[in-house]
């Protein structure tokens, strides 16, 4: 599509507004509805009445305020975790992992399904790098086992970098499993919970919480752009690991202050919200169900709210993404296939007219009997 054709005067609900055109969004990782949520709102007002200004420097330049420090450790009780820092966006916490793993020498095992932004910049650092495959924890052990161990430390100079969920696949990783094959073979973890965080868990601290793991014995990290609907990024863990892994700290930009309300709002509502969770599980597998009804070939997991559907054929992919867009549905396509992103503030009926418009689309361009 061309460019004009991604941008909508307004947004209310799972609808995007263009003109006269309604159309129905299923690519919005806002699995909550918190983006639409007035207490979130209120909240960012309320923190610009409080501290009356947007931005407030970094750390070196005395920049904080006790809301930054209030939100660390909202997050760490959050995640049940010793420690935990806040930066203003998952492009600074990212860089400054990397920043140290590249100044103490670590080589990375990287899942093959994390994003392939995250993989090309690995790629521009001269980071040696191994891909494995998250389903396999048994085969990443076996290779792990076969690095030399540094005879200074008797560990492995090694970090293991894995997803939650695959914001690809939809798949969720066998966690504890991928934790056991580092501990055995002495090396690092850190887990990006970015689409877990919200989502997976009773109380929706994502998961490391739904794994029964400790964040003491690894690193986690998430955006707060999804889920939790607001500006930011943090990561929990150990004292030590947290200094090992992310220090210094002081050039980096604070969370701008209404952001850093607005998270403190969402975080709140992610607790208390037990039944966004399950509305958002149940329409996840109602959507599961019918498409396999269908006799579509899907990916990702029952618990995740990232539906896949893998088309190799490049021309009936694009008549199957042609045919739902001029049906107002929108999805998010790439080479390999359509994601679909549910939301738990998507209704029956724009479920059932999701449904409806991929059997109509699929039998019209014969996808079903071509998978």
């Amino acid at each position: 599509m061309p460019i004009r054709d991604y941008i909508y005067e307004r947004s209310e609900g799972v609808a995007l507004i263009r003109g006269g055109d309604v159309y129905t969004s299923f690519c919005s990782s806002d699995f909550l509805g918190f983006s639409k949520d007035r207490r979130v709102f209120q909240a960012m007002r309320d923190g610009l009445n409080i501290e009356n200004e947007i931005f407030s420097g970094t750390l070196e330049s005395g920049g904080a305020r006790p809301i930054h420090s209030k939100l660390a450790q909202r997050i760490s009780a959050f995640r049940a975790s010793e420690a935990a820092l806040v930066f203003p966006s998952q492009l600074d916490l990212i860089n400054s992992l990397l920043l140290n793993l590249e100044k103490q020498r670590f080589s990375i095992f990287i899942s093959k399904s994390i994003s392939s932004r995250l993989q090309e910049t690995l790629a521009m650092l001269s980071f040696e790098t191994e891909i494995f495959e998250s389903s396999e924890p048994g085969d990443l052990e076996e290779r792990l086992r076969k690095c030399p161990v540094d005879d200074g430390t008797g560990r492995r100079n090694i970090c293991v970098l894995v997803e939650t969920i695959s914001p690809l696949s939809g798949k969720v990783s066998p966690l504890r499993f991928i934790h056991k094959a580092c501990e055995a073979a002495q090396v690092e973890m850190v887990v990006d919970d970015s689409f877990g965080i919200g989502v997976l868990g009773l109380l929706g601290s994502g998961g490391i919480e739904k794994a029964g793991l400790s964040d003491r014995g690894l690193v986690s990290f998430f955006d707060f752009s999804h889920a939790l609907s607001s500006q930011g990024a943090a990561v929990t863990g150990s004292r030590k690991r947290l200094d090992m892994f992310f220090t210094p700290l002081e050039k980096i930009n604070l969370l701008p202050l209404p952001s850093v309300y607005s998270a403190q709002s969402t975080i709140g509502l992610t607790e208390l919200e037990v039944r966004a969770r399950s509305k958002l599980r149940a329409k996840a597998l109602r959507v599961r169900d019918g498409l396999i009804s269908m006799g579509l070939k899907i990916e990702g997991d029952p618990v995740s709210p990232i539906i896949f559907i893998p088309i190799e054929e490049p021309l009936i992919l694009k008549k199957f993404a042609d045919g739902l867009y001029e049906r107002k549905i929108i999805t998010d396509i790439d080479n390999n296939g359509i994601r679909l992103w549910l939301r738990s503030i998507h209704t029956a009926p724009v479920i059932a007219n999701l449904l409806q418009a991929v059997d109509d689309v699929g039998r019209k361009i014969g996808l079903m009997g071509c998978l």
